[in-house]
């Protein structure tokens, strides 16, 4: 599994969610954060004097994903967001050693949930039932949008 952090423009979070959802990715984390790169800053005028901010206001979005769905998170939050000028933003990709579902103690090898091709179908792989111990392949159709965690926890 992969950790995927985006710093982003603010004004960019709506249309990436949305593209993100219609790629399959739903569990997300975010975050209000301050911060700079190369733009370092921007003058503003308030009331006639100037005022220099040099920390803005940017979303971070958190994800953790499974390898073979990388390549394609990161290419939907830079098709989402680029705009070419200075202050688009980063995306920062790190390994996940271990998750670890609160609720139960599991640790989860992969995440469990992945949207299907069908947007309004989801499939549940590798589902272990603690009763059972055995391996359980579930499909349900979903008539409305719903909010998933793909973190699976």
């Amino acid at each position: 599994m992969k950790q995927v952090k985006a710093i982003i423009k603010p004004e960019r979070f709506e249309s990436v969610k949305k593209a993100l959802e219609e790629n399959g990715f739903s569990g997300m984390t975010i975050t209000n954060v301050n911060g700079r790169g190369d733009q370092k800053g921007i003058t503003l005028e308030y009331r006639g004097g100037r005022m220099n901010v040099d920390l803005l206001p940017k979303i971070e979005i958190e994800m953790v994903v499974n390898y073979d769905r990388v390549d394609l998170l990161v290419s939907t939050i830079t098709q989402s967001c680029r705009s070419g000028r200075i202050g688009d933003g980063r995306i920062f990709v790190s390994p996940v050693e271990k998750v670890v579902r609160i609720r139960t103690g599991e640790s989860l090898e992969e995440l469990p949930l992945e949207r299907v091709a069908d947007p309004g179908m989801y499939a549940i792989a590798d589902l272990i039932s603690p009763a059972t111990e055995k391996e359980e392949y579930v499909s349900l159709e979903i008539s409305q949008p719903v909010s998933v965690q793909s973190k699976g926890m």
